[in-house]
């Protein structure tokens, strides 16, 4: 019994990092990996707002429709960690709503404002 449990966890975790994104019409889709939308919306988050140094997306989800979101950014020093945060997150919902077409059920965002001996590690 526990080996058929290990079997069918394998068969749904395999696709784990996929998202299947219905057709407008609801006849058909397409299957696409997280990371095709995660590196639009990490781009996105970053010109959200001035003091954003680096972003991280990671999405997870079994299907559009369930799909969650967690950024975590990388601020300036002296930055506003409120305002960084309510940019990216609507930054993020955005994109990700205009390329899986469904919106966020839910999304994290954690700002780690950097001090200045900090910043040389994350400026690109």
């Amino acid at each position: 019994m526990a080996a058929l449990a290990v079997l069918v966890w394998l068969v749904l975790r395999h696709d784990a990092d996929a998202l299947w994104l219905p057709s407008a019409a609801g006849t058909g889709g397409v299957l696409v990996t997280t990371s095709e939308i995660e590196r639009p919306a990490a781009s996105a988050a970053g010109r959200a707002h001035p003091d954003v140094v680096r972003t991280e997306v990671e999405l997870s989800g079994r299907g559009a429709a369930r799909l969650r979101g967690r950024v975590t950014v990388h601020a300036r020093p002296l930055a506003d960690a409120d305002a960084v945060r309510a940019a990216v997150d609507a930054a993020v919902r955005r994109q990700v709503t205009r390329l899986s077409g469904c919106e966020l059920q839910r999304l994290a965002v954690r700002v780690k404002v950097l001090r200045v001996k900090q910043l040389v590690r994350y400026l690109p």
